[in-house]
């Protein structure tokens, strides 16, 4: 039996905002209405609002590895190493 993988989820741009810090953002909205933000740098180049988006999401390995280091180290320093 083949595997079937389910589509990237598709977001629509709702609109742009500018944020506290003047920076512009875009309201993403999904078909089920959930919606998120995220700074309007991020998004492919010459996309306007009605856009549809499709999202791939692929874990980072090497930055999740290097993240959990760095808290290990500062969790050290703070409370010494583990009894």
């Amino acid at each position: 039996m083949s595997k079937i993988t389910p589509a990237p989820p598709v977001w629509t741009i709702d609109r742009f905002e500018e944020s506290d810090d003047d920076a512009s953002v875009a309201v993403l909205v999904s078909d089920d209405g959930s919606e998120i933000v995220m700074p309007r740098s991020a998004l492919p180049s010459g996309v306007r609002q009605g856009d549809v988006l499709r999202m791939h999401l692929a874990p980072d390995t090497e930055e999740t590895t290097r993240r959990r280091s760095e808290v290990e180290d500062m969790q050290r320093r703070l409370f010494g190493p583990p009894s």
